[in-house]
């Protein structure tokens, strides 16, 4: 009986100026308490501006905080919350024209994390490309993100990259991408720099 063949992933990584916030110091004791998890995934027209203003709340309370810029760039206020608002959540993640989904979790009715992604053929292979990542700060570390980008995944998928270097969310995308009783789901995978 032959042995099962070996697959790799090659993860591309391209690296710029970001600023993370230093992850809390807690103990187990002092995560939130999750009871009752729901994850769900929408298409593009299904997706409502109730949900986006939601998820445009989630993002400016919990995605990151702005950096000095580097020379000749231009940024936010360093030391203040970036910010989004539904309308603009909608043309930067949800181009017109694109095959888009939209993957939330609520964690005892509290949205607790979400992602947006968007999909297209190049050069006869599907990519996913995930355009924002974000969990709250009270439910990290609990696999939430891996289990949304989970959720975003499509068997037709040949490349699934994330718009972030942000370690965690790289981290994530390569955990969701890992192997399952046939070997990789993605052989390839990269992780850019939003700047």
């Amino acid at each position: 009986m032959a042995s099962p063949s070996k697959q790799s992933a090659r993860v591309t990584f391209h690296p710029g100026t970001v600023q993370f916030e230093p992850k809390p110091k807690r103990s187990r004791k002092q995560y939130a308490k999750m009871t009752t998890e729901i994850f769900s995934e929408f298409q593009s027209e299904d997706i409502t501006d109730a949900m986006l203003a939601e998820a445009a709340q989630l993002f400016s309370e919990h995605y990151g905080v702005w950096a000095t810029p580097p020379p000749g760039r231009r940024g936010g206020k360093p030391g203040t919350r970036v910010k989004l608002s539904g309308p603009r959540l909608r043309s930067q993640c949800l181009p017109a024209g694109s095959r888009c989904s939209y993957a939330r979790v609520t964690v005892d009715g509290t949205l607790a994390g979400n992602a947006f992604a968007c999909r297209w053929d190049y050069q006869g292979r599907q990519v996913c490309w995930v355009t924002q990542l974000v969990v709250h700060r009270d439910y990290r570390e609990r696999r939430l993100a891996t289990r949304l980008l989970e959720t975003l995944r499509d068997t037709d998928d040949e490349i699934f990259g994330i718009m972030s270097s942000h370690p965690a969310a790289c981290i994530a995308i390569a955990k969701a991408c890992a192997r399952d009783g046939n070997g990789l789901l993605y052989p390839e995978i990269v992780c850019a720099d939003t700047m």
